[in-house]
């Protein structure tokens, strides 16, 4: 296959980082285009996120999988203070056969008021769930390409918390639109939560 990568007249990937990942691999010579993938619109609406005294809310969307790294967000908020005015909206499918993860979840869950678990949604609810979000989070430990739940939230004019990885350092830049922070870093992540706060 690289052999014959050269001969292809465009290479569409959705961004760098997706690119450098396939030259490291071998994959060299390719006449790359970055394409960013597009989002449907569902009426996005953007404003301005304020406090007004209220709990400071973070959101979490997506998959109970140790990659996406729901675990560091959990060990982050234990790492605040408990009367840090913080809030955590998780929405992810609970997958069919339960893990010790999802447990594990669920038990952290059921003994701190501050997390709240919202399910799953449909595609055409995301506005509506953003907007009662303050600041979404994705803590993933892995690469991520670009994830379309970021987005999603930039559709919405909803800054995020992401892990500094793979294509969300493409997506997110820090302390324009969001903040970065080291992977699987709960320490680094409550930084940033608690720099939002202040």
């Amino acid at each position: 296959i690289a052999a014959r990568f050269p001969l292809l007249t465009k290479i569409f990937v959705s961004s760098k980082h997706a690119q450098s990942t396939l030259e490291r691999n071998g994959m060299t010579g390719g006449n790359f285009r970055i394409l960013p993938f597009g989002l449907k619109d569902h009426g996005y609406v953007k404003r301005v996120r304020t406090r007004n005294g209220n709990a400071l809310v973070l959101g979490f969307i997506g998959q109970f999988l140790p990659h996406k790294g729901l675990h560091v967000l959990m060990d982050a908020l234990r790492l605040l203070p408990e009367d840090c005015p913080v809030n955590v909206k998780v929405y992810a499918k609970i997958p069919a056969k339960e893990t010790q993860y999802v447990s594990d979840f669920f038990t952290h869950a059921s003994t701190d008021r501050r997390v709240t678990y919202g399910g799953t949604f449909e595609n055409e609810k995301f506005p509506a769930v953003l907007d009662e979000i303050d600041v979404l989070v994705i803590p993933s430990i892995w690469h991520e390409n670009m994830p379309l739940v970021s987005l999603s939230a930039q559709a919405a004019a909803c800054p995020v918390i992401a892990s500094d990885v793979g294509g969300m350092s493409g997506v997110i830049s820090h302390g324009t639109n969001g903040l970065l922070f080291q992977p699987g870093s709960a320490h680094e992540l409550r930084n940033c939560i608690l720099q939002l706060l202040s």
